[in-house]
């Protein structure tokens, strides 16, 4: 049992760091139970190179929330001239809310537009991203069939410490899939990853749930932060943005 000192210096720490942001309830210290729609600025826009013009494009925007009481609310886009502009949003709540920095990423989906470069304007991060989209070479969803990836974990390899590794994890529902290869490329800051599978036709295919895991060492990059960009077989992406090296100072 924790002596009773202890106990009141928990406490305090705890009820110290959860209090409410400037601002928050009304004249009578009552609350609002409704959320506040607010504009957010974002820090930083991450662009996948890859997409097609029969692709659902895709770019992951970053921020960083002042305390608790803010969770991501959905974007705004507006296209004009071939430039997306891209405002992020959050809701604030009143409360009590913990205050520390809270990071946020958010995927924007910016639908199917035709083959051409595009220039990203995400509000606040101040610089003009291109976004380059290609001709499709056929009618399918993608060039190739891609593991329905679930998790992705990115470490140093145990067998080369100088060297990292992404680890992909999933499920196929199959038996005869298998990944046969996985591609990686580095594109300013997103490191794009792409596991292709096929079909083992030398086995039967049964119906199921079959879990893999793959790893794919990584080319080496500077220390930074990055968007490790994951294409998967719903026609979606999994991603994660990461920090490669020294801790990340805001």
């Amino acid at each position: 049992m924790k002596p009773p000192l202890l106990l009141s210096l928990c406490s305090i720490f705890i009820f110290g760091s959860l209090y409410a942001a400037n601002g928050d309830g009304d004249a009578n210290g009552v609350t609002s139970p409704t959320p506040e729609l607010i504009p957010f600025k974002i820090s930083e826009v991450y662009v996948p190179e890859g997409f097609d013009d029969n692709d659902n494009l895709q770019v992951v925007v970053e921020g960083f929330f002042p305390n608790g009481c803010y969770k991501v609310a959905p974007a705004s886009i507006t296209t004009k001239n071939g430039t997306f502009k891209i405002q992020a949003n959050a809701y604030r709540y009143y409360g009590f809310c913990i205050q520390m920095i809270v990071p946020f990423q958010q995927v924007v989906d910016l639908g199917i537009h035709a083959a051409q470069i595009y220039n990203i304007h995400a509000v606040g991060q101040g610089e003009l991203k291109k976004l380059n989209v290609k001709a499709s070479s056929n009618p399918g969803p993608d060039d190739y069939t891609y593991a329905p990836i679930k998790q992705i974990y990115v470490s140093r390899n145990p067998d080369n410490p100088s060297k990292r590794r992404v680890l992909l994890s999933g499920e196929f529902t199959l038996s005869c899939l298998r990944i046969t290869r996985v591609e990686v490329s580095v594109h300013h800051n997103v490191i794009i990853v792409l596991p292709i599978a096929e079909v083992d036709r030398a086995n039967q295919c049964n119906e199921g749930i079959f879990p893999f895991e793959v790893s794919q060492e990584l080319p080496d990059v500077e220390d930074g932060r990055y968007l490790v960009h994951v294409r998967t077989l719903n026609g979606n992406s999994f991603n994660r943005v990461i920090t490669l090296g020294n801790a990340f100072l805001f």
